[in-house]
């Protein structure tokens, strides 16, 4: 999944901004580069400067997302799970892209906790809204009678 970084950024001071902005790295990738793949253990979270990346979720069916505005964030599995990624992540054209490890992102949220209650709010108001949306898309896609079921 992605994120719009502005929009999680927004409720944070510009000094916190600027210092979680320091913490990233810069990498130019070539198309059919990837950035990590399923299953890879979640380290880095991302952000794409420019360029088209994928994010494809599933492997016998799949969903695939497309990447294209500078900004959008992804690698959501580093900070909300301490496990691997969930879909895997490739370049479509050439891209520049900024990571951060997740270890310094967390090193400085814990030294930081009126920074890290805003990004955390933020970033759990803007999945809520994605997780609204879906719902209302399941719906809307249904054309039986009744009430449908979810099970």
């Amino acid at each position: 999944m992605f994120i719009i970084m502005e929009d999680v950024f927004a409720g944070m001071s510009k000094e916190s901004v600027k210092a979680i902005r320091a913490l990233f790295t810069e990498e130019q990738k070539r198309a059919g580069d990837l950035v990590y793949k399923s299953g890879d253990s979640a380290d880095y979270f991302y952000i794409l400067d420019k360029g088209h990346v994928t994010l494809s979720y599933g492997q016998l069916a799949s969903i695939t997302y497309v990447l294209n505005q500078g900004g959008e964030g992804f690698g959501l599995s580093s900070l909300l799970r301490d496990s691997a990624y969930s879909a895997t992540a490739q370049c479509k054209s050439p891209s520049r892209i900024r990571k951060v490890e997740k270890d310094k992102l967390e090193e400085f949220l814990a030294r930081h906790p009126d920074a890290a209650r805003a990004f955390f709010k933020r970033l759990a108001g803007t999945l809520f809204q994605r997780m609204i949306d879906s719902h209302n898309s399941l719906l809307s896609a249904y054309q039986g009678p009744g009430v449908p079921s979810y099970g």
